[in-house]
């Protein structure tokens, strides 16, 4: 089972989750941010993918 959530860049600034809704503007967050560890939607740990 998958622990983790795989989220994309989006643009040079911005991250989104893959499997979620990409085009939602609200869950676009900065590349940098360390405030956010764990996915909104599934509550299982962010993995940025290149």
């Amino acid at each position: 089972m998958e622990k983790c959530c795989e989220w994309i860049k989006y643009d040079y600034r911005t991250i989104c989750p893959r499997e979620h809704d990409a085009n939602n503007p609200y869950w676009r967050i900065p590349v940098d941010t360390d405030k956010l560890k764990y996915c909104p939607y599934c509550g299982k740990k962010i993995v940025i993918i290149e």
